[in-house]
């Protein structure tokens, strides 16, 4: 027991590190389950139909340029085969039909494993920066809703947010101690980063900072244009090893960028680039507390102090100034923003500490240390509240069966996206008003249906979608309403202690029958 003992303390860092990551996979795994029996996420077929499309043609080239998702596809058609072959003795192609969902929950699993990895990675750079903060980061890591839920989507942010955390890492690496080899590790993991989702291009900027501030930091600086000119060879070679097709069929490489660059897009345009910027920022503060901002705040101190290690917290800076700069927003895009900000808080709650030890005042003790355990509860009690949620009773899942049971058909029902008839895209609801303002719709209709996923975005922009907004409020007012399930699983508060009593308010009070996600409205026709 002595020796177990001293092991534990020795090795005392470690096992918390180890405790961490296995919470975080528990909490993803079970998130993974969101939305059973139904695939509900409209970006998932991308990489599922596509990897399943690789395996029937027996090919190497993916024969999609959107984002462009080829590192995800391809290793998930890896995983399709050797579990399909172990599992059904087939090929992924020929389970496929039968078993979509068991596809669906791999490709999440695929994308689990990366959000747990984000745990040790945050780790390892916050403990290059500043010792002791890194257990405080891969816990933040672990329990962040966002990360919990976004890791169990199959979709490239969470990879993408893993790989540019890994270029953070590498690059510390490397200016550390410079090498051909280090520099050679950087740009490989660029180039993967660009086939997972073109913005990791942005990390080619970082590259070229760290490669010229090495140069002149040891005064080489006709190194730079030779090591500038071997990155590009490199990331270019290593992009066209792992996505041929980007390159042999540039022409729709570049359309589909060009597309994908659309300036208009229902509930995600028009902030311009203050605004983008302040938007991924309340969007973090929103799952996070406010009172993060205290100790994000105190993070930017702390890295100012340690200005020779914390530089590389410029690669979170850099994702937030880029991605701001596009017409659209997404909270999903500021995932790898996201990260740099929980590892700021993490040196900002390090900083926070050291501080409070030369602190006589017990009240400015005591006022730091509830700062900071609050943020902290308020991310572990919502990581837990959005896995649980995630094994709730989906109200598009729900409406499912309650339409089945009341004779509720795609022939006869008008509806829109994110419901029943249309579970995993979006639509708006086709019925139409006369001059008296009164719903019309086809004899043969007899029940509307209507999703919050959907009417919300109209309702957020009334003097936009004027139209939208007059029918949705009509048939609201004229058309019998049977059915209304759905909302957010528990109160939400973006102050972290007031969130933290409703949290655990959501934790005591889970039921069963609690129905989660957007509200699905079912209306019969008025005679």
């Amino acid at each position: 027991m002595r020796e177990i003992g001293q092991w534990a303390e020795k090795n005392k860092c470690a096992f918390l590190l180890g405790c961490l990551i296995i919470v975080g996979a528990v909490l993803r795994i079970a998130a993974c389950f969101w939305g059973f029996p139904y695939p509900l996420h409209p970006d998932e077929p991308t990489i599922v139909n596509n990897a399943i499309d690789l395996i029937s043609r027996h090919s190497y080239e993916v024969n999609v340029f959107n984002r462009p998702d080829h590192f995800e596809i391809k290793s998930c058609a890896v995983i399709f085969q050797i579990v399909s072959w172990l599992k059904y003795h087939m090929s992924a192609d020929q389970a496929f039909g039968g078993r979509i969902i068991v596809f669906h929950l791999l490709a999440r699993g695929f994308t689990a494993v990366w959000g747990v990895l984000m745990i040790p990675m945050c780790f390892l750079i916050l403990e290059r920066i500043k010792k002791g903060t890194g257990l405080i980061g891969a816990l933040l890591v672990a329990f962040w809703p966002m990360f919990v839920q976004h890791s169990a989507y199959a979709t490239p942010d969470i990879v993408l947010t893993f790989q540019v955390m890994l270029v953070t890492y590498l690059s510390m690496r490397y200016m550390e101690e410079p090498s051909r080899k280090k520099l050679t590790y950087l740009c490989i993991a660029t180039a993967v980063g660009i086939t997972i989702k073109y913005t990791s291009a942005i990390c080619c900027i970082w590259i070229a900072f760290v490669v010229c501030f090495n140069c002149v930091k040891k005064k080489r600086y006709l190194n730079i244009l030779s090591d500038g000119v071997y990155c590009i060879c490199i990331v270019l070679a290593a992009c066209f090893l792992a996505a041929p097709n980007l390159f042999t069929n540039m022409g729709m490489t570049v359309s589909t960028i060009v597309g994908e660059a659309r300036t208009e897009h229902l509930g995600a345009d028009g902030l311009g680039f203050w605004g983008n910027l302040f938007y991924y920022l309340r969007t973090f503060m929103k799952y996070s507390g406010w009172e993060s901002l205290l100790l994000l705040g105190a993070g930017v101190i702390c890295c100012l102090r340690e200005r020779k290690r914390s530089i590389f917290m410029g690669v979170g800076l850099l994702f937030w100034i880029c991605t701001s700069l596009l017409s659209l927003h997404w909270e999903r895009w500021g995932m790898p923003i996201y990260a740099f900000f929980i590892m700021g808080i993490a040196l900002g709650i390090g900083f926070i500490f050291d501080k409070v030890r030369s602190l006589h005042g017990k009240a400015l003790k005591t006022a730091a240390i509830i700062l900071c355990a609050s943020v902290v509860c308020n991310f572990t009690i919502s990581g837990i509240l959005m896995a649980q949620s995630a094994l709730t009773v989906e109200a598009r899942v729900d409406a499912v069966d309650f339409c089945k049971e009341n004779g509720i058909t795609a022939e006869n029902t008008l509806y829109d996206g994110y419901s029943p008839f249309y579970l995993d895209g979006p639509a708006t609801l086709p019925v139409s008003l006369d001059e008296a303002g009164t719903v019309v719709v086809p004899e043969e209709i007899d029940f509307l249906i209507m999703s919050s996923k959907m009417y919300e975005r109209y309702y957020a922009e009334p003097d936009r979608y004027a139209g939208q907004v007059a029918a949705y409020d009509a048939v609201q007012d004229q058309c019998i309403l049977i059915y209304e399930e759905g909302g957010p699983y528990y109160s939400h508060s973006e102050w972290a202690f007031v969130n933290m009593i409703y949290g655990v308010e959501g934790l005591l009070c889970h039921s069963k029958d609690t129905r989660n996600g957007s509200v699905i409205k079912i209306f019969r026709i008025a005679a």
